[in-house]
């Protein structure tokens, strides 16, 4: 595979803050819905993230609906269900409030609203959802799976890959996350620390191997070297895939400079 074709593409846009759900209506105006359907579960109604979704609508003149009846263990039947009164309602886009299960039900349903040409069964699969979906929002409450945003879903056995699977924005509001969930919180931090160090160090990034010292000095500096010194404690089994010795056996930096390119095309300036 040749290094420079590596491509990556991300649909969703993030916004984050202390007010980031007083932007929902403006947001959602932006993609042209008027009236959202809040999909979330009985947990995260008990604690009262949902209030703080509703008070984000008080003056935007907009309708919103609310249904907690998701779970774990939701399927195909949940999944009909609130098509039929996404659809009989006159819903036109779809908040996920939760965790995972939130927005992988969610994606599914989204699906079975929008319109698409087949039915679920003839559009699970990888890439058979080739055409833009109804809008869709993501409103995470905690901790998650990081596949929340993605574009892969699954109900029972069916399960769906397609770009188009992934949320149109991600609103991030410390409001809605619950006091227990800060240490969870934290590890996902650090294992998100580690697929960056991981994408940055595998051998298809066009930013490693001959190229590296010459096309990124400035990100294998600023990158690997506080990296290891912030990960010390934790074994490197944690970061980098193969089996835990306990032991601190991190890869070699490469020598920075002409010198340490050997092969490979010029970088661009």
């Amino acid at each position: 595979m040749n290094p420079l074709s590596v491509q990556f593409l991300c649909r969703s846009m993030t916004g984050c803050g202390k007010h980031a759900l007083e932007h929902l209506p403006l947001e959602l105006t932006a993609v042209g819905a008027k009236k959202p359907l809040v999909i979330t579960s009985k947990s995260v109604t008990a604690a009262k993230a949902t209030t703080h979704v509703a008070n984000a609508f008080t003056s935007s003149g907009m309708t919103i609906g609310m249904v907690d009846s998701v779970s774990a263990m939701s399927g195909i039947d949940t999944v009909d269900e609130l098509a039929t009164l996404y659809q009989d309602k006159g819903f036109d886009a779809i908040l996920a409030l939760g965790g995972a299960s939130i927005a992988n039900v969610s994606k599914v349903v989204n699906i079975a609203v929008s319109n698409t040409r087949g039915n679920l069964k003839t559009l699970a699969g990888d890439n058979r959802i080739n055409r833009p979906l109804n809008p869709l929002f993501y409103l995470p409450s905690g901790s998650g799976t990081g596949f929340e945003t993605a574009g892969e879903a699954r109900v029972e056995s069916l399960a769906f890959s397609s770009m188009f699977l992934m949320p149109d924005k991600v609103i991030i509001d410390p409001r809605l996350m619950s006091a227990d969930t800060v240490s969870t919180l934290a590890g996902q931090a650090m294992a998100t620390l580690a697929c960056c160090a991981e994408a940055h160090c595998t051998t298809v990034n066009p930013w490693c191997g001959p190229m590296r010292p010459r096309a990124s000095p400035w990100s294998w500096k600023t990158l690997n070297r506080p990296f290891i010194r912030c990960s010390t404690r934790l074994k490197p089994a944690a970061f980098f895939q193969g089996p835990a010795t306990g032991k601190k056996s991190w890869p070699p930096l490469p020598r920075q400079g002409p010198s340490a390119v050997t092969s490979g095309p010029t970088a661009p300036s």
